[in-house]
Parts: C-alpha cells; structure tokens; sequence
C-alpha cells in the first residue's frame, strides 16, 4: 500500500511488526553495540556482537549480511547495511546505502513490509530532518511498493512528520 509509519525503539514495539523484514545499518567503528543495534543484538543473545568479533560483520561500506532471528523477533530476517566510517557520513553516503538496500530487499521480495533504522540516525550522524528529507526521494524512487516502519524517538519522529505529512499529501498516502 506504500505507507510510511513510525515506531520508537522499543523491544515490545519491534514485536509488534510482524513479517517483512528488520532493517539496520552499521558505522565500522561503532563498539558496543548501541540503541536499536544493542536491543536487536540482546534479543539475538549477543550474536550479532559475535558476528563482529569473529570478524563477519565490519560495517564496510557495500556490506551487507543477512542474519537468520530464529523466532527471536517476528520478522522474517534481519539485514544489516555497512556504513563505512563514521567520518564524512553526508547525504551522498545517506542515499547510497538507502538505495543498496531498495536493491537488495527487491531480490528477496519486492513488496515485503520493511521496518527500518534509518542510516546514521543511531549515531546521531545526521539529523532527524535531514534524515526524512534524504529518505523520501529514495523511498519514491525505489521503494514505493512498500509499506515502510521508521524506528525513531518519539522527539525525532514529530521532527519528522510535517515532512512526511507533506509527502502523504503530494502521493495521496493515507495515514498509517
């Protein structure tokens, strides 16, 4: 149906997503394990900070790993996007890896629900506004046969709304 909601990052709230898939992105030098990141890798029982330290999940820039949750969350995978280095995070990176990972999830299902962190915002390595506003675009372009769920803080996601009251309006896209 193509609507874009929000949710806080919240375990009881990821639990409530079901279906589609878990989507997170990663900076190279973020240790420990942080935000939505730290709450996915608690449920996961500490896997993805093995994956780290085994050394099969780095953050790189172009990485991506597909992470079976075995019935730990509701989702149908997980899927983490590297990010590179936090230093010289922009819009440029910001769009490049939201399109990667339009591209990827086609493969997998082209109209699975997906429940995103959106990248850079975990680290704060940009803003709330900016965020939406690098997120739409790409979202029109490449994903709007789906439904999208934004983890955000409820303070970010009111940043966000007007912009994406806008969009709702300009796409005639019903409230989520």
């Amino acid at each position: 149906m193509n609507i874009v909601t929000f949710i806080p990052p919240k375990l009881d709230r990821l639990d409530e997503q079901r279906g589609g898939s878990l989507i997170i992105f990663r900076f190279e030098e973020r240790r420990p394990l942080v935000g939505v990141e730290g709450l996915i890798d608690w449920r996961l029982h500490g896997h993805l900070s093995r994956l780290i330290i085994d050394g099969f999940l780095s953050g790189n820039t172009d990485e991506s790993l597909l992470v079976p949750l075995e019935r730990r969350l509701p989702h149908n995978n997980l899927i983490v996007f590297g990010l590179g280095p936090t230093q010289g995070f922009c819009k440029e990176r910001f769009t490049g890896a939201l399109e990667r990972m339009f591209r990827s999830m086609d493969k997998l299902d082209a109209s699975a629900p997906l429940t995103i962190s959106l990248p850079g915002r975990a680290d704060n390595a940009c803003s709330s506004a900016d965020a939406i506003d690098w997120f739409l675009p790409v979202h029109d372009n490449l994903g709007k046969r789906r439904d999208i769920t934004i983890i955000e803080p409820t303070r970010a996601q009111k940043a966000m709304l007007p912009a994406v009251e806008r969009w709702r309006l300009k796409n005639s896209v019903p409230s989520g």
